[in-house]
């Protein structure tokens, strides 16, 4: 069975259907998911997004943040200040071409030019020129 979001395969007016999807409107859905999830992984928080790309976005801020909050607990163990820290922040990402990023695919780029600061993109496949990415550059590895 298959069926597109705007079409439920349920069938219509299915009484335990109606009793499922009715009981469910009235409790706040996404907490009691965040809940199970929480208590059946490792993951202290849940983050829900609307769609691939805002959710490569969280996770690329969410890395980003995270290098930093490390880089300061480093640096507040050292005697140094955090700008002179040698170890640069890995902070960088690295992408694949013609990699699949949902409604963010290369030909929308194109009239907007500017990509995200930071992200060096290699050819899908070569991965000698991935590793010479990842040891020149700040990247996080994910």
């Amino acid at each position: 069975m298959a069926a597109g979001i705007a079409v439920n395969s349920l069938g219509h007016g299915d009484l335990l259907w109606l009793k499922a999807v009715l009981e469910q409107a009235t409790t706040l859905a996404h907490v009691r998911l965040a809940e199970g999830l929480v208590q059946s992984c490792f993951a202290d928080r849940v983050f829900f997004s609307n769609s691939g790309p805002e959710a490569n976005e969280a996770a690329i801020k969410f890395a980003r943040k995270y290098q930093r909050v490390k880089a300061k607990e480093k640096s507040d163990k050292q005697a140094f200040p955090p700008h002179l820290v040698e170890d640069p922040i890995p902070t960088d990402f690295e992408a694949f071409s013609n990699s699949f990023h949902g409604r963010t695919l290369d030909k929308y780029w194109a009239p907007f030019e500017l990509r995200s600061p930071g992200v060096k993109f290699v050819e899908f496949g070569n991965l000698e020129a991935a590793k010479k990415v990842v040891q020149q550059q700040r990247s996080v590895c994910i």
